[in-house]
């Protein structure tokens, strides 16, 4: 009888034992719940498109499937969201952790698929980096834009990558990106030969020398800076080499208006336009100053891609040519608005001059 006495006693006592989960714990798990099935749901997906056909079709009804588990999951962290209201932990981050269980998921397809590495989506915070962590690129697509990479190099991603070194590397279009330090976007002068211990030529600081792509079509592309450049000629054409043209206004407003907007972009830009783009500009100082080579002169720019094949009425697609002279660039001198900054390719020095003088350009397309 004791014994009984005992055990229902303790059967009494068992479910005071027992808390009641509060709100902030019921919320946390009603959005773990959902977290859970939304993964389930997409890898259930990646599984009926991995045995089919794999075609558009297939490929369709997978991305309706995801669609699917989309909405069931932002439904479900509403409805927890508006049961508990503030005792829940966390408010509002469905989208980050739809776009991070869907990297995972991801990762996984591709790792059961194609036997590529997994990335760590599991620690950490959830950035656009650290997302891409692990991943390589061969074309520009895989980084959300167009096109292939230049030199058509890969990219690889690692840790702590940075928007701005992601970029470099696409730009660079080769190598391992990771996070930016103070040098990664100093490049090399270009200068080789040294003059002592600590000259430039010795320690060459900087990140990889300029690297250049020949388009075919007239223009150049500066694989570090990812900036499009316009060769110039010596045909007598709007290319030429030898013409110049006048900056713009000496009073106020001081308007960038002359000959080398009127009529050497307006030609480059009026349709069809120069291989295909619209969008020419003028360079700023700074853009222009970086096609200075600091070991050569006359001119003191890369050989490559600015000085090749010059020869009496070569065409922008045979030739490539660079006076030792001024060149214009469409920065104004603030000192005296009534000049504007250029670069004189003969030494690589840059100059600030009356906006009327007339001087040499090149147009550039590209940048931000």
């Amino acid at each position: 009888m004791t014994r009984i006495l005992t055990l229902a006693l303790a059967a009494l006592l068992l479910p005071s034992l027992s808390l009641a989960a509060t709100p902030a714990q019921l919320c946390e798990s009603a959005k773990l719940g959902a977290a859970s099935k939304f993964s389930a749901c997409r890898m259930k997906a990646d599984s009926v498109y991995a045995k089919s056909a794999q075609t558009s079709a297939y490929q369709a009804k997978r991305d309706s499937a995801y669609a699917k588990c989309d909405d069931a999951l932002v439904k479900a962290y509403g409805i927890a969201e508006a049961r508990y209201g503030a005792s829940c932990p966390s408010a509002g981050d469905v989208d980050a952790v739809k776009t991070y269980l869907t990297q995972c998921s991801t990762d996984v397809g591709d790792a059961t698929g194609s036997g590529a590495n997994l990335t760590n989506c599991t620690s950490g915070t959830a950035t656009a980096a650290n997302v891409l962590a692990g991943k390589t690129f061969s074309s520009a697509a895989g980084l959300g834009a167009t096109g292939t990479m230049p030199n058509n190099g890969a990219v690889t991603i690692t840790p702590g990558a940075t928007s701005q070194s992601i970029l470099a590397g696409y730009h660079s279009g080769s190598g391992t990106v990771g996070p930016a330090t103070s040098g990664n976007f100093l490049l090399k002068t270009g200068q080789t030969t040294s003059y002592g211990d600590g000259s430039d030529g010795a320690v060459q600081a900087g990140t990889a020398a300029k690297s250049f792509t020949d388009n075919g079509n007239g223009t150049v592309t500066d694989n570090r800076t990812g900036l499009v450049w316009a060769k110039k000629s010596d045909d007598g054409s709007i290319h030429d080499k030898d013409n110049t043209y006048t900056w713009g206004q000496t009073e106020s407003p001081y308007s960038m208006n002359g000959t080398m907007v009127t009529t050497y972009l307006t030609t480059l830009n009026t349709p069809p336009c120069f291989a295909g783009a619209c969008d020419w500009r003028m360079p700023n100082v700074t853009e222009l100053l970086s096609l200075v080579n600091y070991e050569t002169y006359f001119p003191a720019t890369f050989f490559s891609a600015f000085w090749t094949s010059c020869t009496v009425g070569c065409t922008v697609t045979a030739c490539s040519c660079t006076v030792n002279n001024r060149y214009w660039s469409s920065s104004t001198d603030p000192s005296f608005r009534a000049a504007a900054w250029g670069v004189s390719f003969g030494v690589g020095n840059d100059f600030t001059d009356s906006k009327t003088n007339g001087y040499y350009v090149r147009a550039v397309r590209g940048g931000s």
